[in-house]
């Protein structure tokens, strides 16, 4: 009796776990039912998360040159932290350039005059589009045209292993550097003997985005456009004359443009500087001869 109750519960035995595994695979089939819409909501919100902004706005403007007259075939670039779409300018200096997600930009000029990187230097300035947008920079940006160049500018000799320079203008502008670390733009690397320029940019040339808290008193622009130095911590000096001499003890500033950091920070480098006795020059180190702002606080 023992052994037939023995063979039946063994004969009965699958069937039960059948049953039971049966019941478990209807469960877990609806909890993968339930993960599958939950996989397939979550995919619909990543897929809003990760949904590229429109790039449906358009930035706009004209380019000029210090006497007025329009500067054609002339290249320029509006960049951001996720994208860099660039225009040329048509016969009458005019640009647009479409394809913008909400965002801001840095604008400058990519070419030059007669493709002339020694004689002419950069606009430099920021703006933000918003979504949707047609957005017109209203001032004319005008490409500045040097009117001080020395030469000299760096040393080439592998064996020279420090050559400190002075260079003072005509305008009383100084800059002290190793020529030596001095390292030119990508663009004017090839040059031979090349020259540092400089101009004395007009208040009505002046950038107005990417100043945060400081107001412009005075502004020059070099070519070639950013030179900057081999090494990260290595430094211009910079001795700026000023146009209105200052109160003794007002608090001043450098500030530079510098096209990648200004990308990633939406403004302008800028390092604290000193300004002399008599008030009538601001001196500080920067990191590039690009366009050089002298600023005081003030909205």
């Amino acid at each position: 009796m023992s052994r037939l109750l023995y063979l039946l519960l063994a004969l009965a035995l699958p069937f039960a776990l059948g049953g039971c595994a049966g019941a478990d695979d209807g469960d877990y089939g609806d909890d993968d039912d339930v993960a599958d819409e939950e996989e397939d909501d979550d995919d619909s919100d990543v897929g809003d998360d990760n949904d590229s902004p429109p790039a449906n706005s358009t930035v706009s403007g004209r380019v000029i040159d210090e006497a007025g007259d329009p500067l054609a075939g002339i290249g320029v670039t509006c960049c951001s932290d996720e994208r860099c779409i660039n225009g040329t300018t048509a016969t009458d200096g005019t640009f647009t350039i479409e394809n913008l997600t909400e965002n801001t930009y840095v604008v400058e000029n990519l070419g030059y005059p007669n493709n002339d990187i020694l004689g002419w230097s950069k606009f430099f300035d920021f703006f933000a589009v918003g979504t949707d947008e047609d957005f017109t920079i209203t001032r004319d940006l005008v490409v500045p045209q040097v009117t001080e160049t020395v030469p000299d500018i760096i040393e080439t000799d592998e064996e020279v292993t420090e050559s400190l320079n002075s260079i003072v203008f005509e305008s009383g502008l100084q800059v002290d550097y190793d020529r030596v670390e001095a390292k030119l733009p990508f663009a004017a690397a090839s040059l031979d003997n090349p020259t540092l320029g400089v101009k004395a940019v007009p208040q009505a040339n002046w950038p107005e985005g990417g100043l945060g808290a400081w107001t412009v008193i005075e502004a020059w622009a070099f070519a070639p456009f950013e030179f900057s130095m081999e090494e990260e911590g290595d430094s211009f000096t910079v001795h700026v004359p000023l146009t209105e001499p200052l109160a003794a003890g007002t608090e001043v500033g450098l500030l530079w443009a510098d096209y990648d950091e200004g990308i990633l920070t939406e403004t302008f480098m800028e390092t604290t500087a000193t300004l002399s006795d008599d008030g009538t020059m601001v001196s500080g180190d920067v990191h590039k001869l690009s366009l050089l702002l002298v600023a005081t606080p003030g909205s």
